[in-house]
């Protein structure tokens, strides 16, 4: 594993002149600028230049992530495995002078607030995770922004990570890039936890900002270093949406936190990842807390497998590491739900399936499948078949994802459509 903090290539500075923003310098763009245009629709230069008179002048982009397996070790100073995904949040900008303001193609318009001095308990509402950024990075430049994403809200493909992260790179860029990706990671985490109030791990950030196309990261959560471990040609993964949005999920993902923590109080040690999964007292535990700590404990376990498995091409262990992952998430930490559950099992007794899980914090949303690629059609009509039937809903649905590089910000610049080539060709 190599310790993670190396600039990663993905920020592009800026040159600031006396607080006026300059053209962008010898650019470093993860993704080729092209590459992140096609990631927007195509109204949204023009409902930018609706909102706010100006074209934009800067882009940036983050993935949502997936996570293979490793669900809730985080905060646990555990092991995870996740990915960041082609599926993602985008922002457009220009400068602003007195505050800052965010629109979202599909929340509509956020509270403003002022960059440079944003303060928790100041902003409500989905911008206030954009003003936590700004906030916990020791505050940002003045924008107006115009966001939108494709990641599905609810199916825990961490839509929260990607937008504070997309957010996070421009204005580090536009701050001279002086930050390198674990500090932005560990910024985007700071966010959530001062500004919106969710206790999350830093595994969402660090896998939007980090992530390398056809690798998974395999994390070790306590000392912040990451392996790369490429996924095995001729797989693909699948996004399992229940269609059942997370309900109580932010109560519930601090409730657990707080029972791993008396768990570990009661244990007499710092963090979960101090225990062995083979240690006796964890039957001293009151129920709830040592079901908490059980299912940690044997998740960092299934973490390290994975990583072998992967490596060795194991497709049974694979299979078997992702479905005791899933029943660890339903009978020891009570995450699941009943359309998870069927969602998983569908998964998993579905053509070409090497393995099927619940992936984010749970309570809804989506399981994640690793699937041959030879049988994706036939894998997705069965699974919802499968799914329909056993659930009576009818809001499933499956959608496959690749494996993508991490966030990704530069200069603005038009597309040269062919009618503006002939037009300066011909001088008109």
């Amino acid at each position: 594993m190599s310790k993670v903090g190396a600039k990663g290539p993905g920020g592009l500075s800026f040159r600031s002149h006396h607080g006026r923003v300059s053209a962008p310098m010898h650019p470093r763009i993860q993704v080729p600028l092209p590459g992140l245009q096609a990631k927007m629709p195509a109204d949204a230069v023009r409902r930018f230049e609706n909102e706010f008179g100006c074209e934009p002048a800067w882009l940036a982009w983050a993935p949502g992530r997936v996570n293979l397996i490793g669900e809730h070790t985080d905060y646990n100073e555990g092991y995870v495995f996740p990915a960041a995904i082609s599926l993602g949040t985008w922002v457009l900008a220009c400068p602003a002078e007195h505050e800052t303001r965010v629109v979202s193609m599909e929340e509509g318009h956020g509270a403003s607030f002022q960059a440079r001095t944003v303060a928790p308990g100041q902003v409500e509402g989905w911008s206030r995770y954009v003003a936590g950024v700004a906030w916990a990075m020791g505050g940002a430049m003045e924008i107006h922004a115009l966001t939108g994403t494709d990641l599905p809200i609810g199916a825990g493909l961490s839509s929260s990570a990607a937008l504070e992260t997309a957010f996070a790179r421009l204005w580090d860029s536009l701050d001279g890039g002086m930050r390198d990706d674990l500090e932005i990671a560990l910024a985007c985490q700071k966010a959530e936890h001062g500004m919106v109030g969710v206790q999350c791990g830093v595994m969402d950030q660090m896998a939007s900002i980090m992530g390398k196309a056809g690798c998974a990261l395999f994390m070790d959560v306590r000392s912040l270093t990451v392996e790369y471990v490429p996924l095995p040609a001729g797989l693909s993964i699948a996004i399992c949406d229940t269609g059942m949005p997370r309900t109580l999920a932010e109560s519930v993902y601090n409730e657990r936190r707080r029972e791993c923590e008396e768990a570990c109080s009661a244990l007499g040690v710092r963090s979960l990842r101090e225990v062995d999964s083979k240690m006796t007292n964890l039957g001293s535990l009151e129920q709830r807390p040592g079901l908490r700590a059980s299912h940690v404990v044997t998740e960092n376990d299934r973490c390290r497998e994975m990583a072998t498995a992967l490596r060795d091409l194991n497709r049974e262990r694979i299979g078997e590491l992702m479905r005791d992952s899933h029943l660890s998430l339903r009978n020891n930490y009570a995450v699941t739900t009943v359309e998870l559950d069927e969602m998983a099992r569908a998964a998993q007794e579905s053509q070409g399936c090497w393995g099927a899980r619940m992936t984010g914090a749970g309570m809804g949303g989506a399981c994640v499948a690793l699937v041959e690629t030879e049988h994706v059609e036939q894998f997705s009509d069965d699974v919802l078949r499968k799914y329909r039937a056993s659930t009576g809903q009818r809001s499933g649905s499956i959608r496959m994802v690749s494996v993508s590089n991490g966030a990704a910000s530069g200069a603005w610049s038009q597309p040269k459509t062919p009618s503006r080539i002939a037009s300066k060709n011909t001088g008109s």
